[in-house]
């Protein structure tokens, strides 16, 4: 009789160990390879990995581009290797308009001031060429046009005057110009030529151009480099008249002159008025309205053409350039930050999470606001209070002003659009 209770006590005994074990199996496999939600992330072209952020592993990029080959960054035709990265600008790559040889070349209607046509690949190796040239169709609208190269990371080497370096060292309108640039001045000066990852042309005013032959040349003549010319010798200041709230400016000049200029652009334009550096002389700008200084409580909102400049700011009882309050925006009011400027001090006061920002487009007629009201002070994006901070020591009484900022001293200027202050 105990023969037969053995047996099935290791019977059932082996039934469990078999049964934990399979459980034991499913569980690791759960957990290395999960088809389910592998599946789900193969879906919109990624690899799982649990370590990571899986958009960040295998999403398609700009590398997957082919790479450059070739001298001519533009004939007939732009190269697969490059993208249109072109801002303020429309382009047409294949236009029969006009052309210098062949049949098509690129047509570039700048559509504001400092706009421009722009092309992106990964690293371009130069260091077999001597210099670059192109030539250049341009209505009577344009005037100059700028030619940069970019670095590996994205940012401008410099730019230089395409009509400084044509036989006439002007640009003709209604003729095509061509130009030889030598590399060596498209870098800046006294550094080595390096690999590139494209080039843009931009133009200090609205207009079209037509471009063709763009081509990388083995050999080039020495030039003189191109120098930016001097910003102009400020005016002196007329006597302040104080100004009554509530405050639109009009863009016209006589608006825009009751804004003093501590230092870069606050320029009229056909579109707006141009805040941002000057190039190799700023980082960014400052201007305020002379006439406001007596304001105490008031509401500021401006609408925004954002250009490559880092930082839009909303200035506040704003006494002098050492005494203001400051709502800083950056990546098209995706982020924002207060500061209090004090005796030439400046302090965070607060910093915004991470906001909603348009998908499509979102540097065009974007909507930034500052108020403030006793010593509390506010930042809006789009509309809706994102700051607030309480400040015991602010300047009871002060004027509007706008500030910006870049890494980039060449970087186009942002274009304010619209600007109100109210009472409140």
């Amino acid at each position: 009789m105990t023969h037969p209770d053995k047996f099935w006590k290791f019977f059932w005994a082996a039934v469990g160990a078999a049964f934990l074990l399979y459980v034991i199996a499913i569980g690791v496999l759960t957990y290395l390879y999960n088809p389910i939600r592998t599946a789900g992330a193969a879906a919109v072209g990624i690899e799982y990995n649990a370590s990571k952020d899986p958009f960040a592993s295998t999403t398609k990029t700009q590398s997957d581009r082919p790479s450059f080959t070739g001298d001519y960054f533009y004939q007939e035709s732009l190269p697969l290797a490059f993208a249109d990265w072109s801002w303020g600008a429309n382009v047409d790559w294949n236009s029969t308009e006009q052309a210098y040889e062949g049949s098509h070349s690129f047509k570039v209607q700048f559509l504001q001031q400092w706009s421009g046509v722009r092309v992106d690949a990964s690293d371009i190796d130069v260091s077999a060429y001597q210099g670059l040239s192109l030539a250049v169709y341009p209505d009577q609208n344009v005037g100059n046009l700028y030619i940069s190269l970019y670095d590996t990371f994205g940012n401008t080497l410099g730019r230089q005057s395409i009509g400084w370096y044509t036989a006439s060292s002007t640009l003709t309108a209604g003729a095509w110009n061509v130009a030889t640039i030598p590399l060596q001045n498209l870098v800046p000066d006294g550094q080595a030529i390096r690999p590139i990852t494209g080039f843009s042309i931009s133009s200090d005013n609205p207009g079209t151009i037509y471009v063709d032959d763009v081509k990388l040349e083995t050999t080039a003549a020495a030039h003189d480099r191109w120098v930016e010319p001097p910003p102009p010798t400020p005016v002196a200041a007329a006597p302040v008249v104080p100004i009554a709230l509530p405050y639109t400016l009009a863009l016209t000049p006589d608006s825009v002159g009751d804004w003093y200029k501590e230092f870069g652009r606050f320029d009229l334009t056909q579109n707006g008025v141009s805040a941002g550096p000057v190039p190799n002389t700023t980082n960014g700008s400052m201007a305020y309205l002379s006439g406001g200084k007596d304001w105490k409580d008031y509401r500021v909102d401006a609408t925004l053409y954002w250009g490559p400049v880092d930082t839009f700011s909303l200035l506040v009882r704003f006494a002098d350039d050492a005494d203001f309050i400051s709502c800083a925006f950056s990546r098209y009011g995706q982020f924002v930050q207060m500061y209090e400027v004090q005796n030439g001090k400046s302090t965070l006061l607060g910093t915004s999470p991470n906001l909603p920002i348009r998908a499509y487009e979102p540097w065009k007629d974007a909507k930034h606001g500052a108020s403030v009201q006793g010593n509390v002070a506010n930042c809006y994006q789009d509309g809706n209070k994102v700051l607030s901070e309480t400040i015991p020591d602010i300047s009871p009484t002060g004027t509007a002003g706008i500030e910006t900022w870049s890494t980039n001293s060449l970087a186009p200027p942002h274009t304010l659009e619209a600007l109100t202050v109210t009472p409140l």
